[in-house]
Parts: structure tokens; C-alpha cells; sequence
């Protein structure tokens, strides 16, 4: 088997905030709210975990009946 278990398959996505970006020598700064997380951060974590969590329905997630 390549990844996981016989139980417990998938992939794994984790959406951080960037507060900013180095290039050429500059520090190019990026909005963020007070929680650290700016509203395309924000809007990109709440659709990953809603998805993840069975909350938002996706026809990409595929619900796996368990072994017997």
C-alpha cells in the first residue's frame, strides 16, 4: 500500500496564512485580518475543512462503507 491504512485513506490539504512574500531582496506585504487570516485565506479554509468534514458536499468525496 502506497499511503494510509486498509482503514483510513486520502489526501491532506492545510491552507496557512502568508503575511509576506520575500522577493528580490523586499518583503511584499499581504492583508491579514486580526486572526491572521485574510478573506481568500479565510474563505479557502472554510471550503477545504466544510469538505474534509462531509459538510459541504463534494462529488469528488466518496464515502467508503467500513471492512467487515
Amino acid at each position: 500500500m502506497i499511503f494510509g491504512t486498509r482503514t483510513n485513506v486520502g489526501t491532506a490539504a492545510v491552507v496557512c496564512p502568508v503575511e509576506c512574500i520575500g522577493y528580490n531582496g523586499r518583503k511584499i506585504k499581504i492583508p491579514i485580518g486580526e486572526s491572521g487570516l485574510g478573506p481568500i485565506t479565510k474563505a479557502m479554509l472554510g471550503e477545504i475543512t466544510g469538505r474534509q468534514l462531509g459538510i459541504i458536499p463534494s462529488e469528488w468525496s466518496v464515502e467508503v462503507p467500513p471492512l467487515a
